[in-house]
């Protein structure tokens, strides 16, 4: 899913909401890049085998960070923001 809109549009409150549903009701692990860290999803998350990874990363290494959770095993990847053609081009390889 990729949410896009203006600033304090509800991006990241709609991500959250939405990771927070599917790892209730499904479990699994998520990890997010985020600059900076949001809030606490992973406090949040309660269901059954479920946990969330927060990372704070800045922008300049995030295609670093991106291509390290290639190597999870991650069934959730929540980034926060995509500012260059490096870091969309590991999010699209990461979304396929």
């Amino acid at each position: 899913v990729l949410t896009v809109g203006t600033s304090r549009a509800g991006k990241t409150t709609f991500n959250y909401m939405l990771a927070k549903l599917i790892l209730d009701r499904l479990g699994g692990r998520c990890v997010t890049l985020e600059d900076p860290v949001e809030g606490r999803l992973s406090e949040a998350i309660r269901g059954p085998d479920a946990s969330c990874r927060q990372q704070e990363v800045p922008v300049e290494a995030w295609e670093v960070a991106l291509a390290s959770v290639l190597r999870q095993r991650s069934e959730m990847v929540l980034t926060s923001e995509i500012r260059t053609a490096a870091s969309a081009r590991v999010t699209v390889e990461l979304a396929t």
